[in-house]
């Protein structure tokens, strides 16, 4: 084990079958674009460019001060600047997640992140190159299902932001 809190005790691993669900963030095919943009709506001054969307064409024009400053951003301008390259899914993580026999049904995408339901412990072992198990806390005496360390292929760094599991108590 790499680490673990002083205030959580290993009881051992989850017992055979145990099922996790996974979230997967993928990197946004624009960067910092929603930072960018948020400055731009929240500061009269801010000396940024400004990203604007053209029929799927995306330009960068730049001015001297934000003609955006206060233009609220709807979901649809969220979701697309935080949107993956299409390559990212279909080419890169749908790849990877085939090569481990995982089946694009047991997914779903929402924005840039994609979820994995019903997963075995096992299954998610091989995956992230982890091992899950099973810490207590001491004081609250609840038992959570948590690995300290995964890795990724090379291959995905440029596509894979970060990967959770939702903490749940066991």
């Amino acid at each position: 084990m790499e680490f673990c809190p002083n205030e959580l005790k290993e009881p051992g691993l989850p017992p055979v079958g145990t099922i996790i669900d996974l979230c997967i963030a993928l990197n946004p095919h624009h960067g910092d674009a929603l930072i960018n943009a948020l400055y731009e709506v929240s500061n009269p001054g801010h000396l940024k460019h400004i990203l604007s969307t053209t029929l799927h064409m995306h330009v960068l024009t730049c001015a001297t001060a934000s003609i955006r400053y206060g233009v609220h951003l709807f979901k649809k301008q969220v979701t697309e600047l935080v949107a993956s390259h299409l390559d990212t899914l279909e080419l890169a993580v749908n790849s990877w997640l085939g090569h481990h026999s995982i089946s694009s049904s047991t997914s779903t995408t929402h924005s840039n992140w994609l979820m994995l339901k019903g997963m075995p412990v096992s299954k998610a072992n091989g995956l992230l190159i982890a091992s899950f198990h099973l810490y207590q806390h001491a004081d609250m005496n609840n038992t959570v299902l948590h690995t300290v360390s995964y890795a990724l292929s090379m291959m995905l760094h440029a596509h894979v932001e970060v990967i959770s599991k939702p903490w749940k108590s066991l």
